[in-house]
């Protein structure tokens, strides 16, 4: 697999390819990382290599400015780019469309498809095993969520609105150090509500594990926000403007007075199932990954 990190600075893409390749790994494959360094994500690995190894049956581009390396490789072999986020920081959408009708395309999302039609779909899947509700016995409810100061479509400044509107009859974390997974597990779950701002990512998995931990999650109403697998209407609240999304917190508290805390952890049993049945476990999705390569 090829990768040069880029600016995913923090929990889930980064850490979606090292977690894969684990995977692929234990599935009886020979997979390694090409990457400068490993400083641009949160999970530590012993396998990034200075460049791209030879004779390999496959080759993976992970980005999409890597797309020419791999298919630069002076072999016939398999050539693949796994796209896994619409990469307008990087180059135009409409190059970015051109490039991948250049290349086998394998995406992690549905919207992802809307962008690429020729592409497969393959989740990266989760560690279900791993996130779990432990629960929570704070009176007031937290509002989690996930900071990035470096794009404008992580829409940081809608949680800072929330906390100056909101104020404090809600608690408030923001994840943004960098955490191990048992750390990270103790702070999903220091949370009640998972507030999803970001306008524009793959499969978004972080909002997907704070779920699996017992958040109820609120997220706007986009389809490029990456939760559009997970996040419907049954299974989260969507909101469109940001007074919607102030009523939304606000029905949210309401419940929570009426029926106690816990009442939120039980509208997002409906959100573990999905993620249970629909998007699947890591070992899953890699096993199906690597039928795609294979073909």
């Amino acid at each position: 697999m090829n990768k040069r990190w880029g600016g995913l600075a923090n929990n889930g893409g980064s850490k979606t390819i090292i977690r894969s390749a684990d995977a692929l790994r234990k599935l009886g494959h020979a997979v390694q990382i090409a990457a400068v360094n490993d400083k641009h994500t949160w999970a530590k690995h012993p396998y990034a290599l200075k460049e791209v190894p030879k004779n390999y049956d496959a080759y993976i581009a992970c980005s999409v400015s890597d797309i020419d390396i791999v298919k630069n490789v002076k072999n016939k072999k398999y050539k693949f780019w796994w796209c896994r986020g619409f990469e307008t920081w990087q180059m135009p959408e409409k190059k970015i469309i051109e490039k991948s009708e250049k290349i086998k395309t394998i995406v992690n999302s549905s919207w992802l498809l809307e962008k690429f039609p020729h592409a497969q779909l393959c989740y990266s899947g989760l560690d279900l095993e791993f996130w779990k509700y432990t629960g929570r016995s704070s009176d007031k409810l937290t509002i989690g969520g996930l900071w990035n100061g470096t794009h404008k479509t992580k829409r940081f400044d809608i949680f800072e609105a929330v906390m100056k509107k909101c104020g404090d009859r809600f608690n408030y974390k923001v994840l943004k150090d960098k955490y191990n997974d048992k750390e990270l597990l103790k702070f999903y779950n220091e949370c009640d509500i998972w507030l999803a701002t970001y306008e524009l990512e793959g499969f978004h998995q972080v909002p997907a594990e704070a779920a699996l931990c017992g958040n109820y999650i609120v997220c706007n109403s986009l389809n490029s926000n990456g939760m559009g697998d997970y996040a419907t209407t049954k299974t989260a609240m969507r909101y469109a403007g940001f007074g919607e999304l102030i009523s939304t917190l606000d029905a949210v508290q309401t419940l929570s007075k009426n029926n106690g805390i816990p009442s939120l952890w039980e509208m997002g049993k409906d959100m573990r199932t999905l993620l249970e049945t629909k998007i699947g476990n890591r070992e899953k999705n890699m096993k199906r990954f690597a039928k795609i390569i294979g073909d």
